[in-house]
């Protein structure tokens, strides 16, 4: 397995596709994922990665950055459907951690829903400490759960 940095049109028909996979969204609206992408890119605070297998793209992170507070997000990440269970997305944050110590980043932050419980699984593994809990604020009344972890 490899995780490389890549462009966001490199691997927009993934990003788009991924999109319903963030269903059900927050009551707010209908998630894109390549339209939240398409937003930091713009303003150059997106880092973008992609997790592959035998050159085989699965599946992608983003991250994105605020290097004046030593503070990131990760945004959006996924993992193609038949490679999900495997411990790519525990590799892809483990990347992530990585890099974050590389750079010089001192916190990172994210969010999943509620039932989402392989990305809870994750976070929790490596030690990320949940931060806050918004009740019923997805459409199907799940709520979002926010991690920190502190580098």
């Amino acid at each position: 397995m490899e995780i490389e940095e890549i462009k966001i049109d490199s691997i927009k028909d993934l990003i788009v596709a991924s999109s319903s996979f963030f269903l059900p969204t927050r009551k707010d609206g209908f998630f894109d994922a390549y339209k939240f992408c398409q937003k930091f890119e713009a303003k150059k605070i997106l880092k973008l990665f992609s997790t592959q297998i035998n050159n085989q793209i699965i599946g992608y992170i983003s991250l994105i950055l605020d290097p004046e507070n030593n503070f990131l997000d990760i945004g959006p990440m996924f993992i193609l459907k038949n490679y999900r269970g495997k411990g790519y997305g525990q590799k892809q944050v483990e990347f992530v951690i990585t890099w974050a110590k590389l750079n010089n980043y001192k916190t990172i932050e994210t969010r999943t829903w509620g039932n989402n419980l392989g990305s809870r699984k994750i976070f929790n593994s490596l030690n990320f400490i949940q931060t806050k809990e918004i009740k019923n604020d997805r459409i199907d009344g799940d709520s979002s759960i926010f991690f920190e972890l502190s580098l």
